[in-house]
Parts: structure tokens; C-alpha cells; sequence
């Protein structure tokens, strides 16, 4: 006979098990032998990105839930960065989450929450800025700057493009017109709508 019997439950652990065997006149045999039962890390799957629109100066406020699934421990909460609530700037902010079972195994995952602006945008010198998704105020100006636009975003009136700033549009669109008046580049891939009204090329 073996102590822990055969169709035993074993903990996530290296068991040993002891056998015996005895024959019919008492003489006795053991010995032992090791159950590994291995630890299953936890998944993740992140929430869909999130488009917002700015409630005021410092952007708007996002929430979503996010959770791992577990073998051994079912749903267990993600800790993400920033945290579920959080005030995000304007523009597309990563969002980066990690979920760890009673093991330490773990699982991590990101998604994005993009918030556009209502007013008109300026892009300065030194500045990167990328939105992905939704409808980004009423006019930007890239003076100087990199903008991104990415996932479906549409600029809400004209883009102007000036003193070597840089546009990179995919599929997205602009509203209104197109403007490179002195040292700008745009690029353009995928399907883009726009009126193109270029004072001069960059």
C-alpha cells in the first residue's frame, strides 16, 4: 500500500509517496517515489483601448476593469499603471498591467487610453504627440513638432503643418484642410479623407 493513496489530491509541491509491500510471511519492502504537481501562471487578456474626450486642462479621468483568469485561483485583480480612475493627459497614454498568482507567476499585458482635445491643438518644438481613435478639436497647428495620427482619428478642422513639423496620418482623417505653408512634411498610408490646400511644400 502507498500513503498518499493513488487518486489522491496532491498540492502544488513535490510530494514523496511511500510504498510497502509484505508478503505472507511478514517480510516487509518499501520504497519511495515523487508526485510533481507544477504551478499554472495566471492569463491575461487586457481591456480594448479606450478613446476619451477631455473634460478640462489636465485631459479626463478613465475607467475599466481588468482582471487574470488562474487555474488554481480563478479571477485575480490586474495592478495596472496607471490605475483604473486616473486623470490622463491629452493624447494616446500607455496602460501597462500585470497579474501575479499566489505562486508569483505572472502575466502582463497593455492597452491604450487616447484623449483628445475640444479646443485647438498646438504641437511646439520638441514635442511628440499621438492620438489614436476619435476626434481630435477644432484645428491643430504642428509648429515644430510630431504629431501621430493612428486608428480611425479625425482632426476637427484644418491641419497646419509649419517650421519643420512633422505629420504621420494612418488611416485617419482631417476635416478640414490640409495646410504645409513653409517646412513641414506630412505622410500619408492607408485610407485618409481630406481637402488638401498646401501654400508651399515641406
Amino acid at each position: 500500500s502507498c500513503s498518499p493513496l493513488s487518486g489522491s489530491t496532491f498540492p502544488i509541491a513535490a510530494t514523496t509517496v511511500t510504498c510497502t509491500s509484505a508478503d505472507t510471511h511478514g517480510n516487509t519492502a518499501t520504497g519511495t517515489f515523487l508526485v510533481t504537481v507544477l504551478n499554472n501562471a495566471p492569463t491575461f487578456t487586457p481591456p480594448a483601448n479606450i478613446v476619451k474626450t477631455a473634460t478640462g486642462p489636465s485631459g479626463a479621468p478613465a475607467t475599466f476593469t481588468a482582471n487574470g483568469s488562474d487555474v488554481e485561483q480563478g479571477i485575480i485583480p490586474a495592478v495596472c499603471t496607471p490605475a483604473s480612475g486616473s486623470t490622463f493627459p491629452v493624447g494616446t497614454n500607455a496602460v501597462n498591467c500585470v497579474v501575479t498568482d499566489s505562486a508569483g507567476a505572472t502575466a502582463t499585458g497593455s492597452f491604450t487610453v487616447t484623449v483628445n482635445p475640444t479646443g485647438s491643438v498646438n504641437v511646439g518644438p520638441g514635442q511628440t504627440v499621438t492620438f489614436s481613435g476619435g476626434t481630435v478639436g477644432n484645428g491643430v497647428q504642428v509648429n515644430g513638432g510630431t504629431l501621430v495620427l493612428t486608428n480611425g482619428t479625425t482632426v476637427g478642422g484644418n491641419l497646419q503643418v509649419s517650421n519643420g513639423g512633422s505629420v504621420s496620418i494612418s488611416n485617419s482623417s482631417v476635416s478640414g484642410n490640409v495646410q504645409v505653408p513653409n517646412g513641414g512634411t506630412v505622410s500619408i498610408s492607408g485610407a485618409m479623407g481630406c481637402r488638401t490646400s498646401h501654400s508651399a511644400s515641406g
